[in-house]
């Protein structure tokens, strides 16, 4: 095609050295014009790769060439002189293919995590528009965007020169091309480079909302030099010779956050300058002298020393952090109100509770006298069923109570001596009865070398065991449930026991364990429906298990039964002795 200068071909892979070669071919012409052939020559990645590798590329940046069809010729990760990915492969992000599609010649575009590593890149590239080579180049932004300039540069003339090779092949054999045409191409070629270069960096600053600035420290010392765009982040005006940092700029930081905080700032940037520290991070206030508005900024700062060690430059970056300081403290806001309102929910569940506690008291003790004298079987029936009402509902608010106790943080662990057999007695006859209703064996077995008396909280105790117990009886319809106590650790002092409550019910999965121990929640919503119930009770537990120093667990095969227990620990109390 003789309207084709240069016609670029896929890669070809050798097998005898393992390399790639890319293959340029473009028609040959006489002075007279006629058509001598067409000339090939190939030249091998390697070559392509020199290049790069003479290259000064900043931490963790890329730079690769890729045809039109974004085949990589070759590419090259700073920190490595090969590239991860072979040549004649896309493997481009989702990212640069829509950034290709919206602007074929030239653009930017942010990618994440690809195929070189995890690390998050701004990217840039521009097509050749005779040849249709891409120059990509990718840069974390960590380091000097001056220096990063320089190197993009010397990039782009790397691909001008990997350009230029191919038109000096085609120019030797066909002598169709003079070398001022070569020269000048190579002029604009430069040119357009350096103007893209500039170009990416100040939309790469713009979208960043960053600006760059500069402190020569043999020379300026304290004084930084801001560039056009930080001067107008910062609402200053632009000053070659530099903005003292005792004067104006502590002034602004003292204005928007105060003298303390301003001076704190001062003597982080002194102590970077001083060669304390390679680097200055710091976030703070500022007030902007052009129209009063007080804005929150990020600078860091890297330091370059001589030979000797001693600091002769630092470089750095501004960014504007308004809005992410303005989002974070309306979230600490809303936080903040959230908790307000729990601790409001939560003192208002503990009056409600407690008032309602005192009517059902009084329901419960009344029904109860009523049963004790004669009267008609149905009238019995009938006071009897609001006796045990009374009493499921006390137990509801009971666990309301304990549970708004919990989330205000007013629940107390007492430390008070008592004895183990007199908290597990209450305990067998709150759900003997209920477990001799339904023809259930309850058993209790104690480990030899429990103490008899012990310094803790006998009430917390005894209310974990009852919900257990209870749960036992209510998911088991025949067989037994059992009440174990072991010693786990002891000394003369204190000891941590295990208590267990096992039955022979309706076991859980492993899906629905996951499920216990959190608020209103029960092992599905069939259990619900068939046995009733909050849901409340083994939160509470756990809650009560964690404030004692311990924790809950269980142990349960479906359809064989489960195994409820928490470790509680305590002192030994005085004339301790064992069963």
């Amino acid at each position: 095609d003789p309207t084709h200068s240069l016609y670029l071909g896929k890669p070809v892979f050798s097998a005898s050295d393992g390399t790639w070669g890319w293959e340029f071919s473009r028609a040959a012409f006489a002075v007279d014009g006629r058509f001598l052939g067409v000339v090939y020559a190939r030249v091998n990645t390697r070559v392509l790769q020199g290049m790069f590798g003479a290259l000064k590329l900043e931490p963790a940046s890329t730079v690769s060439l890729r045809d039109r069809n974004l085949l990589l010729i070759a590419g090259r990760k700073e920190d490595s002189a090969q590239f991860p990915i072979q040549p004649g492969t896309t493997n481009v992000s989702m990212q640069m293919q829509q950034a290709v599609a919206a602007s074929p010649d030239e653009g930017t575009y942010v990618s994440g995590a690809t195929k070189l590593d995890d690390m998050r890149r701004t990217f840039s590239y521009v097509r050749s528009p005779k040849y249709g080579f891409i120059v990509n180049v990718g840069s974390t932004g960590e380091s000097d965007y001056a220096e990063w300039r320089k190197q993009a540069w010397i990039t782009t003339l790397a691909v001008t020169l990997i350009a230029l090779t191919g038109l000096l092949v085609a120019r030797i054999v066909g002598r169709s091309w003079s070398e001022q045409e070569a020269h000048m191409r190579a002029q604009r070629a430069a040119q357009q480079a350096a103007e893209f270069s500039n170009s990416v960096l100040d939309q790469a600053l713009e979208m960043a909302k960053c600006g760059t600035w500069t402190v020569d420290i043999v020379r300026d010392r304290y004084r930084p030099s801001l560039s056009r765009r930080a001067a107008q982040l910062v609402g200053r005006p632009e000053r070659p010779g530099g903005y003292p940092l005792r004067g104006e700029w502590a002034h602004c930081v003292s204005e928007a956050a105060g003298e303390d905080f301003a001076r704190e700032i001062t003597s982080q940037f002194m102590d970077a300058v001083d060669g304390k520290s390679d680097k200055y991070d710091a976030k703070y206030p500022l007030l902007r002298p052009d129209n009063g508005a007080i804005m929150w900024v990020h600078d860091m700062g890297l330091l370059t020393r001589d030979a000797q060690g001693k600091p002769i430059f630092m470089t750095g970056v501004t960014r504007d952090i308004s809005l992410e300081r303005h989002a974070e403290e309306a979230i600490i806001g809303a936080m903040q109100e959230a908790e307000g309102a729990s601790r409001t929910k939560g003192e208002f569940l503990a009056n409600m509770s407690h008032e309602i506690r005192t009517p059902m008291n009084a329901i419960i003790g009344l029904s109860a006298l009523a049963l004790k004298n004669d009267m008609p079987p149905r009238i019995h029936d009938y006071i009897s069923k609001i006796k045990q009402s009374g009493e499921h509902l006390l137990r509801i608010i009971n666990d309301i109570l304990d549970f708004s106790k919990i989330e205000s943080g007013k629940l107390e662990i007492e430390q008070v001596p008592f004895e183990l057999e007199a908290v597990i007695d209450n305990v067998v006859n709150l759900v003997s009865q209920k477990a001799e209703a339904k023809g259930l064996e309850l058993l209790c077995s104690f480990d030899s070398k429990v103490p008899k008396n012990l310094v803790g909280d006998p009430l917390r105790i005894g209310q974990i065991l009852i919900n257990y117990a209870n749960n036992a009886v209510k998911f088991t319809d025949h067989g037994e449930m059992r009440i174990t106590i072991q010693v786990q650790e002891a000394s003369d002092a204190e000891v941590l026991l295990r208590f267990a409550v096992s039955d022979t019910g309706i076991g859980l999965s492993p899906e629905q364990m996951g499920r216990l121990f959190q608020s209103f929640e029960q092992a599905d919503s069939s259990t619900t429906r068939q046995y009733g119930g909050t849901g409340l009770g083994l939160a509470i537990s756990k809650s009560l298990a964690q404030a004692m120093g311990g924790g809950v667990g269980v142990d349960s095969v479906l359809g064989q039964g489960s195994t409820f227990w928490f470790p509680a620990g305590g002192g030994v109390g005085a004339q301790a002795k064992c069963y």
